[in-house]
């Protein structure tokens, strides 16, 4: 015959060891059985995600997911598996061994993008979700053509002027950063100057060019040239 006892008082979590002896009526009693025991976790685990460095735009859906992971129980991460979905349940996604790197895609179309994680160890704890969010932004602004100097034109000024209008509606998403004026010949002397403000509302001078602003002052932002 098999006998059984279950505990009915809950056990703290754990690892808790049980041997048994048995006694007759006489007072008289074995010696202990063998050890048994039992790992008692109840903790789920917790964790974070991070898109893309914690970056606030991107502009591609192939993003890199910065992962942590932990457990009040295990020690270490092998242990603990993650679900990774770009839906708010995560119906779609399936538990796979924790990594602290994890290769992800976005859904299609420009705006918020929400990643979302879960986690589970050994003992199918689960732990609630964990998100993080960044905008995809994958639409170039709005092109726009110089206006001064027109296309072959001539000068005999060494410090010659290049003049545009200021975007009013560059980026739908993300928003201006900066104007890039690429300046060639086909020599090695050409230079880019990467870092125009698109928003400043004072001249701009280096060793070798004056950015000017004008009618960046006022409140009409569709009479801005740069």
């Amino acid at each position: 015959a098999t006998n059984s006892f279950t505990h009915t008082t809950p056990l703290i979590d754990g690892t808790w060891y049980f041997r048994v002896k048995v006694v007759d009526v006489a007072g008289n009693e074995s010696s202990h059985s063998s050890n048994g025991s039992v790992q008692i976790n109840t903790g789920a685990p917790s964790g974070t995600v991070t898109i893309s460095s914690g970056n606030r735009y991107t502009n591609t859906r192939q993003v890199t997911l910065a992962l942590t992971a932990s457990s009040g129980f295990f020690f270490g991460t092998s242990n603990i598996q993650m679900k990774i979905s770009n839906l708010p349940d995560l119906s779609d996604g399936v538990y796979e061994p924790f990594t602290a790197s994890k290769s992800w895609m976005l859904p299609s179309g420009d705006g918020t993008k929400t990643v979302y994680v879960q986690f589970k160890d050994n003992t199918d704890n689960e732990s609630g979700a964990y998100t993080d969010t960044i905008v995809l932004d994958t639409t170039a602004p709005t092109s726009f053509d110089l206006i001064d100097p027109g296309q072959n034109t001539y000068t005999n000024n060494e410090r010659s002027t290049f003049r545009w209008r200021a975007a009013t509606n560059g980026d739908a998403t993300s928003g201006l950063s900066k104007y890039k004026l690429e300046i060639d010949n086909g020599s090695r002397d050409d230079f880019t100057i990467d870092n125009i403000s698109p928003s400043r509302t004072t001249n701009y001078e280096a060793l070798n060019y004056v950015i000017n602003y004008e009618n960046f002052n006022d409140s009409d932002n569709t009479n801005n040239y740069i």
